[in-house]
């Protein structure tokens, strides 16, 4: 059977000069005294859940020498078709598996969401601080003039009938079953980064091509037009 997160607790999680067990919200100081490092079997996520309480009560108490390996994680929020959403964190290489989302929460819980109950998933800057409207504070959904950035321009229709653009990376990374990952319009908002799962889709558009050399060569013809006149 399956061992609880409690009994999964790696020792390096509370260094000998910081004394967590006073502070632990956990059932028990003893569950910590149960875990052993050499006999973890939880999964890494569930070692992170751990090392991340961790790191919540240093910080209250001051401390800031826990080592916390769950750090590569990003800020997401996550929206429902249902109006719904969830902010956490995710690993930015494996967040989505076996037609599923999987999100720690703010918590420090594990949700498990179907991709097909998603919408999108929007990496952010910052959580929401009061915002419960519109908490990804996605400005701008379509480009207002030609991106810059090399790589696909495309423009999608949700199954609600939502049109979203982006700029996708041109390379492998769309043949991903799970989804599309692309920057929006607007790198300057709070969402950096939007996942779309495949299932939330109903059309994808490439819009165009957008090469390295592209805005050069859009000058060198401005500039030929204007010495031609």
């Amino acid at each position: 059977m399956r061992q609880s997160w409690l009994e999964v607790v790696p020792r390096q999680v509370c260094p000998a000069e910081l004394d967590l067990r006073a502070a632990f919200p956990f059932e028990n100081a003893a569950a910590l005294d149960r875990c052993s490092g050499a006999g973890n079997r939880g999964s890494p996520l569930e070692v992170e859940i751990v090392q991340l309480h961790a790191l919540l009560f240093a910080r209250c108490l001051g401390e800031h020498r826990v080592a916390v390996s769950g750090s590569s994680r990003k800020k997401v929020i996550v929206r429902k078709f249902s109006r719904e959403w969830h902010s956490g964190y995710v690993d930015p290489q494996g967040f989505a598996h076996d037609g599923q989302l999987e999100l720690l929460d703010m918590t420090g819980k594990v949700l498990a969401m179907t991709l097909q109950e998603v919408k999108m998933m929007c990496f952010v800057r910052e959580f929401p601080n009061g915002d419960t409207t519109d908490p990804e504070r996605l400005v701008r959904r379509n480009f207002t003039s030609r991106p810059r950035t090399p790589g696909l321009w495309i423009r999608m229709r949700m199954r609600d009938g939502d049109e979203l653009e982006g700029l996708a990376s041109n390379d492998l990374s769309l043949l991903e079953p799970e989804g599309i990952q692309f920057t929006p319009p607007d790198m300057r908002s709070n969402t950096q980064r939007i996942f779309v799962p495949r299932s939330a889709l109903q059309s994808v558009e490439i819009v165009a091509v957008i090469h390295a050399g592209n805005r050069r060569k859009q000058d060198l013809t401005e500039q030929e037009r204007l010495f031609a006149s």
